[in-house]
């Protein structure tokens, strides 16, 4: 197992990294100490590094992610920092289009690959070349920490060296390979994507939709439940708090606790079954004047003010977000089609026009010479009846 030392972070970190990426505040996180180490963290817990915050990862983590690395059979935490972004730009830019969004659809799009000793990125199948990845940040292994948890993760938590087997993938269907062929004709900029407000607006971030990170208990049905209310508070090992000593925080849970147990159990209940989530939309509704709503409006100015997603995202809807449009991916391909088929006909009528047109020239040409060849023999006659004298 590779080692690469303790950890950069400081307790002074955990209010900045809790502030900048809308962590909530029922999350239990602290620096490791001089001895801790990723692959090896307490119990109950599991590290986590800030390049995979600065990626899309958000806590509580996002049911996509879980159901990703559940089918995959991969520790969340051992994917690299491009492995979130290309799962959470995945997850807006099909949503952005209004197409179904599982982790079935997400496996046919890419593959696992093991990149170094134990940790591994969601590589591209063939056809599938519209989320190209920056190159990884140096370094980024330093900056670990630790989240604790009293309730099951719901993917795999146990440290891994090995890639896990291969999972068995079908064939696409013709409508997800024509909807990637029209994404693959303008790629998308996966650091562009990975912006708080966009996430918060796909539900891939606590933050609420306008403002700053949201409270503690986040709005039933969504995938960032917080923990069940009343429940005594846990403490990370060894007396840590993740905001020092003097303060507690509420239990963190990716689920929630078993009702009256106050502390996580020996043998904790099996998680609950993974279940493909069914796509309610998130297209931006109007307003009774027919305008954007508020959060729409400030994202589309802020994305509008500077910064590239608004060419990847914007730009070729004329400053409307693609889930406004009533266009759907089989209807642009079927106008594509049409434009197409109208200029064969132009091309064959044009080609049919030049035919007919050679057809005329030669018959004058084949007049003009026979005018020619009267002349010629009109003056032979001429010149025969009336010699020179």
């Amino acid at each position: 197992m590779m080692d690469w030392g303790s950890s950069t972070l400081k307790s002074s970190h955990i209010t900045q990294l809790r502030r900048e990426f809308s962590i909530l505040s029922s999350m239990v996180i602290y620096t490791p100490g001089p001895d801790g180490r990723a692959p090896s963290p307490p119990a109950n817990c599991l590290s986590f590094f800030v390049a995979q915050l600065q990626s899309g990862l958000r806590f509580s983590i996002p049911s996509f992610y879980r159901d990703v690395a559940h089918l995959f059979q991969v520790p969340l935490n051992q994917l690299v920092p491009n492995s979130f972004r290309i799962m959470a730009s995945f997850f807006m830019v099909f949503h952005f289009n209004e197409y179904p969004v599982s982790t079935q659809v997400f496996s046919q799009c890419f593959r696992l690959k093991r990149v170094e000793s134990g940790f591994f990125l969601f590589t591209p199948r063939r056809g599938v070349s519209f989320l190209p990845v920056p190159n990884p940040p140096k370094n980024w292994k330093k900056g670990f920490f630790f989240v604790l948890s009293s309730w099951p993760w719901g993917f795999l938590d146990q440290w891994i060296e090995d890639p896990p087997p291969s999972i068995t993938v079908g064939e696409r269907d013709v409508s997800l390979s024509s909807f990637l062929t029209l994404l693959n004709e303008r790629p998308y900029d996966c650091r562009a994507l990975i912006d708080e407000r966009l996430l918060g607006n796909f539900g891939l971030s606590p933050q609420e939709k306008g403002g700053g990170a949201s409270s503690s208990r986040s709005p039933k049905g969504t995938p960032f439940s917080s923990g069940s209310k009343g429940k005594r508070p846990i403490s990370p090992p060894g007396g840590i708090t993740s905001e020092g000593p003097a303060k507690r925080t509420r239990a963190s849970s990716l689920g929630t606790p078993p009702t009256g147990s106050s502390k996580p159990s020996a043998t904790p209940p099996p998680p609950p079954p993974i279940k493909e989530e069914k796509w309610v939309s998130s297209r931006p509704s109007r307003s009774s004047s027919g305008g954007l709503e508020d959060l729409e409006r400030k994202t589309v100015l802020y994305l509008m003010k500077g910064i590239s997603a608004c060419d990847t995202l914007f730009s070729r809807y004329q400053g409307v977000p693609p889930a406004l449009s009533s266009d759907t991916p089989s209807k642009k391909l079927e106008e594509k089609v049409k434009r197409l088929e109208k200029k064969n006909a132009q091309l064959k009528e044009a080609k049919k026009e030049a035919a007919s047109q050679r057809s005329q020239m030669d018959r004058e040409l084949k007049r003009l010479s026979k005018e020619g060849s009267e002349h010629e023999e009109a003056l032979r006659k001429v010149v025969r009846d009336y010699p020179y004298s």
